[in-house]
């Protein structure tokens, strides 16, 4: 039986304001889609960027530490050239 039909032997029998039937045709439908198509499925959000100055695992905590010292003194001497 199609909705609509539903709607109109509603609106016949005078069940309800005009306001309530839509109501419950909207949840009629909504509980129709839900038992065909199944819950909603959220999209799993992304993943967030890794900083760059985290230390990747592969590298070690001595070898990183190195690194990001030559990295300030290079920022630093940029800066100076700079002003």
């Amino acid at each position: 039986m199609p909705l609509t039909t539903i709607l109109q032997t509603l609106r016949d029998l005078e069940i309800g304001s005009e306001r309530e039937l839509s109501d419950h045709l909207m949840t009629c439908i909504r509980n129709k889609l839900l038992r065909s198509l199944g819950p909603p499925v959220l999209p799993k959000p992304k993943p967030k960027p890794r900083p760059k100055t985290a230390r990747r695992p592969n590298i070690s905590e001595e070898t990183w530490a190195e690194y990001m010292g030559m990295r300030k003194k290079l920022k630093r001497q940029k800066a100076q050239v700079a002003a």
